[in-house]
């Protein structure tokens, strides 16, 4: 299983993905698209846990990610430590 963090803006997307020992395994900047966000779950383990910034239109992300096998975890910026305690959080 990996664990899959993805900021999701308006027209792209940052993603982190690592192994359970903490190996970063993907990093990747894609179109906020079901496309792009196709693309980028490609060959991530099905069941892998994908948390999302609470955003107001997570629930077709979440349709998306329970489509194509994941566990989609929505998250507050603020209860992300390293995010939330960065002076360089701007959205």
């Amino acid at each position: 299983m990996w664990y899959i963090g993805i900021d999701a803006h308006k027209k792209r997307c940052e993603m982190t993905a690592k192994q359970a020992d903490g190996t970063v395994v993907r990093r990747r900047n894609f179109p906020h698209t079901q496309e792009g966000w196709k693309e980028a779950l490609t060959g991530a383990p099905k069941g892998s846990k994908v948390a999302v910034e609470c955003v107001g239109w997570y629930q077709p992300i979440f349709d998306l990610l329970d489509n194509l096998g994941f566990i989609g975890v929505l998250v507050h910026s603020r209860d992300v430590a390293l995010i939330g305690h960065s002076k360089k959080k701007t959205d």
